[in-house]
């Protein structure tokens, strides 16, 4: 349980630092909660408490419920603890597998991680054709419109996936790129209910995407896994043998950040 101010009495604290991460650690393990709530548990009055909850809200750190007025972790704490998790030797867990499917695809493989409202390629393995796209470690590309932002959007909360696309600016890039947030939502169902997601020329034009995600121990997308290549390689009929080559791939890597598989469960 989460030590409230009182409980702490050390020298060198900074009392209202200490009180707002406190705050943190409380919503981590009881949310939503009312104001009310909170300056008992931190030990302090109403007023205190909004003015701790009105502050880590202005940073994103909490948000408020217009409805019920109650808090709850915010969009920036998450970011900042996926940043954490996705750091955690995800690259170094998944790069054998990287390997392992360009064999099998013999084009360029990439994983990502969600950066902000985008995606950032963390890890790639460059592909064994003549010709093979090339993808940079820290290239960002956006959510709306490549393959990998898509299958980390896609198996994203409700609340965040729609919180997310209200942010979205959504430049038309190619004639392909989707730049209604209606069609982008319809196109999100559409990659939750096949598995994998598709970038058909909507980022660059002449190049064919696909992108399966990745899946921590609460079955929340944590990464995907993306393969690139030229239209005329990464054909149409082609699709089903690609994605199930990178979805039994993604389940591995999925399986090592503790994820259970549906078919294993007791």
């Amino acid at each position: 349980m989460a030590k409230t101010t009182d409980d702490t009495q050390e020298k060198g604290i900074i009392n209202s630092l200490n009180r707002g991460l406190t705050i943190l650690e409380i919503l981590l393990e009881e949310s939503p909660m009312s104001i009310t709530t909170m300056g008992k548990r931190l030990g302090i009055n109403k007023s205190s408490a909004y003015r701790l909850l009105n502050t880590l809200e202005k940073k994103g750190f909490v948000e408020q419920n217009p409805e019920t007025f109650k808090y709850s972790l915010g969009l920036r704490f998450l970011i900042f603890a996926q940043q954490v998790n996705d750091n955690v030797d995800l690259s170094a867990i998944a790069k054998p597998y990287l390997k392992d499917l360009s064999a099998i695809t013999r084009e360029t493989v990439h994983l990502a991680v969600m950066y902000g409202s985008k995606a950032m390629i963390i890890a790639q393995e460059t592909g064994l054709e003549l010709i093979s796209i090339v993808t940079k470690i820290g290239d960002i590309e956006p959510f709306y419109c490549s393959a990998v932002g898509k299958a980390i959007l896609a198996f994203l909360s409700p609340d965040e996936q729609d919180k997310i696309i209200d942010s979205l600016e959504m430049v038309k890039l190619t004639p392909n790129t989707i730049v209604d947030k209606v069609c982008l939502h319809s196109e999100l169902k559409k990659v939750v209910n096949d598995g994998y997601a598709i970038d058909d020329e909507e980022f660059h034009l002449g190049v064919r995407c696909l992108s399966v995600p990745i899946l921590n121990h609460i079955g929340k997308s944590v990464a995907s896994l993306g393969i690139s290549g030229p239209i005329s390689r990464i054909c149409m009929d082609r699709i089903q043998d690609y994605t199930s080559a990178m979805k039994d791939i993604a389940m591995q890597i999925s399986e090592k950040l503790g994820f259970e598989r549906p078919d294993k469960k007791k």
